[in-house]
């Protein structure tokens, strides 16, 4: 994703956000590769990957976690186990 996306994104594959990305919106992919900006709460099943220039202002759910020198978390962070469901999955 590159650009501007106001609302909900999701996928049971794997999501990149571009650097020129600004997305206001709650976020729940399989994997994710953040460059840009996400303002709003993010499920990860998988692997999230933030680089240098990544920024999230917002709680993030994810089972493995990379963050480059320079990226920006501003949230809570829960690390998920191998048999912990996510919050989607127990509504």
């Amino acid at each position: 994703i590159d650009g501007i996306v106001n609302g909900n994104i999701k996928t049971n594959g794997n999501l990149k956000v571009g650097e020129s990305a600004k997305i206001t919106a709650s976020v729940h992919a399989h994997n994710a590769l953040i460059s840009g900006e996400i303002n709003g709460n993010v499920i990860i099943e998988g692997d999230l990957e933030m680089t240098t220039n990544a920024k999230i202002f917002g709680d993030i759910e994810v089972k493995s976690l990379s963050m480059a020198r320079g990226a920006i978390l501003n949230g809570k962070c829960v690390m998920k186990q191998n048999n912990q469901t996510t919050t989607d999955e127990q509504k």
